[in-house]
């Protein structure tokens, strides 16, 4: 809808399971696709350049989790390694399907992700992690940024 996320081809759900998602791939950059490709946040954040796209990807960020918030919908998980960010062959933001002023970002990993209120955090998760909520509550509006918030002002150092 946004294009936020990957294209979902299909689900299942199974009482006791887990949903399962069919989604579009995001190729990593390779010799078979050698022009542009994917890669998680985290993994471009470890990027000797990536500082100086700290306000491109806060942009994208903060465009997608306003969209989220007006939609009403909850993530849950939302840390650099369930961001997806695209480059070019270069191992630079590629500007792409990109939000004015941003950078092209897309969630994956939806296994707690819902409808505000009506999903709760699972009651095995790293405890490691200051989640915004304790296990078994619902996951409201807020607590996403509230996530992002604990990782986003040390993921990347500033430009040198």
């Amino acid at each position: 809808m946004h294009g936020l996320a990957p294209v979902l081809h299909g689900y299942r759900h199974l009482d006791g399971a887990p949903t399962a998602y069919v989604m579009e791939y995001l190729a990593p950059l390779s010799t078979s696709s050698p022009s542009e490709g994917w890669k998680t946040l985290h993994d471009f954040a470890e990027s000797h350049d990536a500082g100086k796209y700290k306000n491109d990807i806060w942009t994208a960020l903060d465009h997608l989790l306003t969209v989220m918030e007006n939609e009403r919908v909850v993530h849950g998980d939302l840390r650099a390694n369930n961001l997806m960010i695209k480059v070019d062959a270069k191992d630079s933001p590629s500007t792409s399907g990109a939000v004015e002023g941003g950078v092209c970002l897309k969630v994956v990993d939806f296994d707690w992700a819902g409808n505000n209120g009506e999903v709760c955090y699972p009651s095995m998760r790293n405890e490691s992690i200051p989640w915004p909520a304790g296990a078994g509550e619902p996951i409201v509006i807020g607590y996403d940024r509230k996530l992002v918030d604990t990782w986003w002002p040390t993921l990347i150092s500033p430009s040198k």
